[in-house]
């Protein structure tokens, strides 16, 4: 169908004699790729000649400072065997996880032990799976790259000044939104600790020959302990709260069951499968945190949250939650093989979830697949197997949240009532009972193909994807609504595209073989069919979202959404360069004599057009080997830190980036304003193409040896290089607004908080006893 369905299945035992597996990796972790700023000495030359920054005298590169060469190490150890009737599987594995940036890392215990038990003839099947974790992390703060991006690289780390004993002898400057990025991480503490515990059992009875009825139950749960203190000389977060800590725990529990009915069987030359179900799902989110401030001392750090003297004082704050959902289907699927030749597929689920609207909870989805083995009517030695195939099918989309369907009051401002202040309730959105799934219907048609003795394997397919009844926080008029946001139904998506997959066994010998595989996305169309209703009074219009935000961009939006238009049109000014006189040009496309909104136009689109993965397997006697190469050509990026720091003037409070030094014109003459104003100077062409992953092991000889079933050394390599004109950080696509809760209307927005890419070096050891 559309989506589809994804099973996971973990390892078990086998019949046999007990076995022994471990495996352990080293694994080095690297920054390589940061965003481009001035260093001490490009800074300095840029002051002399603007005329404009303070010189602090010393040279820091501050992205240095804040991180590290990171060592890991991961250890997995597993015991299985069993006898005929009862195989297990246990399995321990140790994570400890050092962090790129400073005060980052975690440590990790995970174990998994599953059972399998046949009875009654091998006509009953027990499974039980039982899996537990915890994890112990530092998670150290964002903010200090986001200020060792900005940060003055003529700043000193510390200072043996006294003036600056006040933030615990680190350099300090009191500007606005302007921190020491390594005060930051020594003098802050963020941690947390993760529980998990999942357990499932399954029993399958085969009633007769075919027929098989199974039940299945399944629980997770999830505990998330946070704690945070910001210490008393820290400028960053804790000396205006003369220290502050706080402390959140949040608890989820996911119970899963699911009972079938399968039966399988033969008429003549073909085969029928048919499978119906009932499936229960229930979820529960839970929490609280406190946070106060005022310690006598750091040493409590967020332990002793009693000791702190803000809420006495009725300034803490404290906070809980509780929600539940829940999510019931019935489903069922029939498959038919004619003699292997003439295949069908048809499904349904009918699914409700407790999120929506009391008049639309629940929604069918359909899917229907068909598909004929050309191969078998064609009298060729050479193809053995060209299947042509297509398919229907239908999926929903459940809410991001519970209660969005209805009148809901919540806490706003506080006001004086009776000798004190109180709080005070006020809507928080608006009912809808006619809220539902969104839909997403998508239609395949492929072939399946093999030929020359199967050296050459894969498929080409086409697809339409439509996505309707979008689901979306829409702007309404106060009054007649209480709330100025309603979650509606509107609106309709449209993408089709061609995929490709292609393996070729080129070289195969007793020696060698060299596969390589292929795989090829060609995005065709990604369009806005519709984001109105004029019956329910919704009328979308054109809206210019996504907003750069401040300093120096008075909140340009970036984003065109209008209906008709393809997803992700980036809308802006068009950059000429810079006027003698040191000020922008923009293009008058309306030749009106001034730059102003109705000369902005279509700039750059966040999507791309192709997609390329390039496999290559090699193996030679014990040795083997896999390049992976991945390449996405054809989208834009804007790139935020370059919109707001690529300008000379901003040189008075932050750093620069490189392309700072260009703002010039052709006499010499410098970009004399410090405001950004976002064009298409600074819309990018991102596509690129990279070295994904590289492996290559050896597989010892074991001949008669009694201690060892096997060894095996690897090593393997992560992000070795990237080709990109792009000179942010990172060229990857970016698929929504992670600022705007990943809105998928605003793809190709690169925000500032992207710091760097990584590059990773592993060597590990796979023995079995």
């Amino acid at each position: 169908g559309s989506s589809g369905v994804i099973i996971v299945t973990t390892k078990g035992g086998k019949e046999g004699r007990m076995n022994v597996d471990y495996n352990g990796d080293f694994i080095v972790e690297s920054p390589y790729r940061f965003q481009p700023v001035l260093d001490a000495a490009q800074w300095r030359q840029l002051s002399s000649e603007i005329g404009l920054g303070q010189d602090y005298g010393a040279s820091t590169n501050w992205f240095e400072e804040i991180t590290r060469t990171a060592k890991s190490q991961v250890h997995n150890l597993a015991v299985s065997g069993g006898s005929k009737s009862t195989t297990y599987r246990v399995s321990l594995n140790y994570r400890d996880i050092e962090g790129i940036s400073l005060k980052t890392g975690s440590q990790t215990i995970n174990t998994r032990m599953n059972l399998t038990h046949k009875a009654l003839n091998d006509r009953l099947t027990l499974t039980a799976n039982i899996g537990a974790s915890y994890k112990k992390a530092q998670y150290g703060q964002d903010d200090a790259f986001k200020f060792a991006t900005i940060y003055n690289p003529t700043a000193p780390v510390r200072s043996d000044d006294p003036s600056y004993d006040i933030y615990g002898g680190f350099f300090e400057l009191v500007q606005f939104d302007y921190k020491n990025p390594v005060a930051i991480l020594e003098q802050n503490i963020n941690d947390g600790t993760d529980k998990r515990i999942n357990i499932a059992a399954r029993a399958a009875y085969e009633i007769v020959d075919n027929l098989i009825f199974d039940m299945s139950y399944s629980i997770q749960t999830e505990s998330y302990l946070r704690g945070s203190y910001n210490s008393k000389k820290s400028f960053w977060g804790g000396m205006d709260r003369n220290g502050n800590a706080e402390r959140r725990l949040d608890d989820n529990f996911n119970q899963l069951f699911e009972s079938t009915l399968r039966w399988t069987g033969d008429l003549s030359n073909a085969n029928i499968e048919a499978v119906g179900g009932y499936s229960y799902q229930e979820f529960s989110y839970e929490g609280f945190n406190a946070r106060g401030g005022n310690f006598i001392t750091d040493q409590f750090t967020y332990n002793n949250l009693g000791a702190a003297q803000e809420f006495p004082a009725g300034l803490g704050s404290v906070g809980s939650y509780k929600n539940e959902n829940k999510i019931i289907a019935f489903f069922g699927r029939v498959n038919f093989n004619w003699n292997s030749t003439y295949f069908l597929s048809a499904s349904g689920r009918y699914e409700g979830s407790s999120r929506f609207g009391q008049n639309n909870k629940w929604g069918f989805f359909p899917g229907i697949s068909g598909g004929v083995e050309l191969a078998n009517y064609i009298n060729s030695s050479s193809i053995t197997n060209m299947k042509l195939r297509a398919s229907y099918g239908v999926t929903g989309n459940n809410l991001p949240e519970s209660l969005l369907s209805i009148e809901r009051y919540g806490p706003g401002s506080n006001f004086f009532y009776n000798g004190g202040y109180v709080p005070g309730y006020g809507p928080v959105s608006n009912p809808n009972p006619d809220l539902r799934w969104e839909k997403k219907a998508e239609f395949n048609i492929g072939v399946d193909y093999s030929v020359l003795n199967d050296k050459i394997f894969g498929s080409l397919e086409y697809y339409s994807r439509e996505t309707n009844d979008l689901l979306q926080l829409f702007n309404v008029p106060t009054p007649p609504n209480l709330y100025d946001r309603t979650w509606t139904n509107v609106g309709s998506l449209r993408n089709t595209g061609l995929e490709l997959l292609l393996n070729w066994q080129a070289v195969k010998s007793p020696t060698f073989s060299y596969v390589t595989t292929l795989t090829f996305t060609d995005y065709l169309k990604n369009d806005i069919v519709s984001l109105s209703d004029s019956t329910k009074g919704f009328e979308y219009g054109i809206r210019d979202i996504a907003n750069m935000g401040s300093p120096g961009q008075n909140n340009t939006p970036t984003i065109r959404v209008q209906e008709g238009w393809p997803i992700g049109q980036m809308w802006g000014l068009v950059y000429e360069g810079v006027s003698p006189t040191g000020d922008w040009v923009h293009k008058d496309l309306n030749n009106d004599g001034q730059i102003d909104n109705l000369d902005r136009t279509v700039i750059g689109n966040g999507l791309p057009k192709v997609e390329l993965g390039w496999g290559n397997n090699f193996s030679y006697k014990r040795w083997d080997a896999n390049v992976f190469f991945r390449g996405i050509f054809g989208h834009d990026l804007i790139n935020s830190n370059a919109a707001f720091y690529a300008v000379p003037n901003v040189i008075v409070t932050y750093n620069p980036q490189e392309a700072a030094l260009d703002m010039k014109n052709a006499n010499g003459t410098y970009l004399n304003t410090s405001d950004g104003k976002f064009s298409s100077l600074h819309v990018e062409k991102a596509s690129y193409f990279k070295l994904d992953n590289l492996s290559i092991g050896y597989n010892f000889d074991m001949g008669n040896s009694k201690a060892f079933r096997k060894i095996r050394l690897y090593g393997t390599a992560n992000n070795l290089f990237v080709i990109t004109q792009y000179s942010g950080s990172d060229p990857e696509v970016r698929y929504g607004d992670k600022e705007n809760n990943n809105d998928v209307l605003a793809p190709g927005i690169d925000r500032r908080n992207t710091w760097f890419l990584a590059r990773s070096f592993s060597l590990g050891v796979s023995l079995g006893f």
